[in-house]
């Protein structure tokens, strides 16, 4: 009676088990490619990087025991993370930007972004996206031939290749080679 008892209660245990996926959307599939995500544990310096399809089936459990739901944020927090699934230290939250009102500023300069896009912005406007880029695609200011032909409504645009000019023989060669 007890052996039956005891495989009675396992096989409820893990039907319940295996049924926990079985009606929330998103549930893990194998073979099924899923999308990494990125949380905040309760210590905002600790992050836990797992597949979509796992959050989605642990906040189906919480949401049945009406535990708050689990939050997403940029996955670029978890990059500290080196292995597709795991935890480990948060990256540092880049500086929130001011919401600066550039219409004051007039001065309409060539910028270049990496990858040899160009565009026209002002001073302040290239300030404000400057804030919000990484340190190895900031844009910086360039030649204004760089720009001809982009309207300032065209945004990134590939930049103008500048001709290269021949170079003139010396008149002091020619009396030399004479």
């Amino acid at each position: 009676m007890k052996f039956f008892i005891n495989h009675l209660f396992r096989g409820v245990f893990f039907a319940g088990l295996a049924s926990i996926g079985a009606d929330c959307p998103g549930a893990c599939r194998m073979n099924v490619p899923s999308k990494a995500v990125c949380i905040v544990q309760n210590e905002p310096s600790q992050c836990v990087k797992l597949k979509e399809c796992t959050l989605n089936e642990l906040n189906c459990e919480r949401w049945r025991q009406k535990i708050p739901l689990l939050g997403r944020v940029k996955l670029e927090r978890c990059s500290l993370i080196r292995t597709p699934t795991g935890s480990g230290g948060c990256a540092p939250q880049p500086p929130k930007c001011p919401n600066t009102n550039c219409s004051h500023d007039k001065v309409i300069h060539c910028v270049q972004a990496a990858g040899k896009q160009c565009r026209l912005l002002t001073n302040c406007e290239t300030q404000r996206d400057n804030c919000s880029r990484p340190k190895n695609n900031q844009l910086t200011r360039i030649r204004a031939s760089a720009c001809r032909g982009i309207k300032r409504s065209d945004g990134f645009k590939p930049c103008v290749k500048q001709k290269k000019k021949k170079k003139k023989k010396s008149t002091i060669k020619k009396v030399i080679s004479g």
